[in-house]
């Protein structure tokens, strides 16, 4: 019971952590939460709970602002290296490989991918 009330603390610092992240990108590009809201294709209150850490980023959400923005998933998960990249580094290469076929087992085995997933994600 203690070491999942630690995994839960810990990652709830986490989800906080990278909300910051991604509020800190979208006031840096000077959106409001609707406007970028529109551009990741969700609600509002939904990017509301993210940049407030109340609920995990799916990995599809993390892959877009990546994308659109050019923002290192190192950094946008971490904290670590450089906010931007010119070109996709080895390591954000190889998260984003992942993430790619994290994406397409949630379409193809909805139901493996929640086992895969319930370990890491609460929310």
């Amino acid at each position: 019971m203690k070491s999942e009330h630690i995994l839960s603390s810990k990652m709830k610092k986490n989800h906080k952590r990278i909300g910051e992240r991604i509020r800190e990108i979208r006031k840096e590009k000077e959106f409001t939460q609707i406007e970028f809201s529109k551009i990741l294709g969700i609600t509002q209150d939904k990017l509301s709970k993210y940049e407030n850490g109340k609920v995990g980023v799916p990995i599809e959400i993390l892959l877009k602002i990546s994308d659109e923005f050019k923002i290192s998933l190192n950094w946008l998960l971490k904290g670590k290296g450089p906010k931007y990249y010119e070109k996709i580094d080895e390591f954000d290469d190889e998260i984003y490989k992942i993430a790619q076929n994290l994406q397409i087992l949630k379409e193809d085995s909805p139901d493996w991918y929640e086992k895969v997933k319930k370990p890491y994600c609460h929310g």
